[in-house]
């Protein structure tokens, strides 16, 4: 695999630490789908460009994980095993 599409991915632990959070708190931004991420299997990833779309977008809000409320425009699956929720405001869910 390409080193740069390898390092485009972050696992849990590595956007907790890249945003300075507890992995809990990358959890629960998941589950309240307010982050993008995709699963693979039982394992959640993050495309670092993504994320960054969805920092650029966020906004102060009531919400209490990390004071961002950000809209959930697409979630699903793939069909191969791939799960994937988009979060960051203005973003249709395509790729």
């Amino acid at each position: 695999m390409n080193q740069n599409r390898k390092q485009n991915i972050l696992t849990v632990e590595e956007l907790a630490d890249l945003l300075r959070v507890e992995k809990g708190t990358i959890y629960k931004l998941v589950k309240a789908h307010k982050i993008p991420a995709f699963k693979i299997g039982r394992v959640w990833r993050f495309n670092f460009e993504e994320v960054s779309l969805w920092m650029r977008n966020a906004t102060i809000s009531d919400s209490p994980e990390m004071n961002v409320g950000v809209s959930t425009r697409h979630s699903g699956s793939d069909g191969e095993g791939a799960s994937y929720a988009y979060a960051a405001a203005g973003r249709n869910g395509s790729h």
